[in-house]
């Protein structure tokens, strides 16, 4: 399934749900091995990608219960999006080995937080690898600007929030390439913000999902002994999260002081207009 545009309004049913909380409702497409994917304007209950997506952009969109929950590769770039009812903002799919082979920018996310919600994460992964997918599984350069979290109820639950929730089952093989998990080279997170909350979450920047510890997990641990993991740069700005970043951990994630998010958006704009254009679209 090639060049794919959904340009959506409220009045059209094609792309519009009502019933956006509801987990009983299925998404707006499975997405098996689709390619060059649009969403613009549209309301929908999830995105859902299964076997895989390459290239997939989704602008001023509001996405219900269970946010995205994708694997694949390329580009992927979210503007100006609402989540709403779910507890994340991304999951990348565990039964795909929580994949993305590329790059991944969320620019402008209003995170709309339910009361009966107590961690709200940003994106959450878990590869089992003692499981062989049969290719490697990557975590994508990672670029989230200017999130918002905000919440409807007056007494929320929500007490903490997980920018990235990681999680590996241990290795059965370890010299088999496609049992481990590669990180890319950039690690992004600029402006976060909250709204609406009596007292504000604590945020942790790293978590290990599988411990549900309080503080940060030591990434040796567990995964990412490609020789690119020792250069994952992890910029933040604007983020106030718990514990010392140089204490905890490893130095295959290095604390960076600068980064060029504005460059890879507007590289990431280029790139989907010129798609567009190539298909004619």
């Amino acid at each position: 399934l090639n060049n794919v545009t959904h340009n959506c309004k409220s009045n059209d049913s094609k792309c519009y749900n009502t019933q956006i909380l509801s987990e009983e409702k299925w998404g707006i497409m499975g997405m098996n091995n689709s390619k060059n994917v649009w969403f613009t304007n549209c309301t929908l209950n999830r995105i859902d990608a299964h076997r895989g997506i390459t290239n997939l952009y989704v602008e001023n969109t509001i996405i219900g219960v269970h946010g995205f929950t994708v694997a694949g590769q390329g580009n992927f770039y979210s503007k100006n999006i609402t989540i709403e009812g779910a507890d994340r903002i991304i999951k990348l799919r565990d039964d795909y080995g929580a994949t993305w082979n590329g790059e991944m920018i969320f620019n402008g996310v209003d995170f709309m937080i339910q009361k009966n919600i107590n961690q709200a994460t940003f994106v959450l992964a878990r590869n089992y690898q003692n499981w062989d997918y049969g290719y490697k599984s990557y975590f994508p350069n990672l670029f989230m600007n200017n999130i918002t979290i905000n919440t409807k109820a007056k007494n929320s639950n929500a007490s903490r929030v997980n920018v990235l929730d990681l999680a590996f089952v241990d290795k059965m093989d370890r010299k088999n390439p496609n049992n481990l998990y590669y990180f890319n080279k950039i690690i992004s997170i600029s402006n976060l913000k909250f709204n609406n909350f009596k007292t504000q979450p604590s945020v942790y920047l790293f978590t290990d999902g599988f411990n549900n510890k309080q503080t940060n997990y030591l990434v040796s641990r567990y995964g990412g002994e490609s020789s690119s993991a020792s250069q994952v740069a992890v910029y933040t700005q604007n983020v106030n999260y718990n514990s010392n970043f140089s204490s905890k951990y490893n130095t295959k994630f290095k604390k960076a002081s600068t980064t060029t998010v504005d460059g890879h958006i507007n590289d990431m704009e280029k790139f989907f207009k010129n798609l567009k254009t190539k298909a004619g679209i």
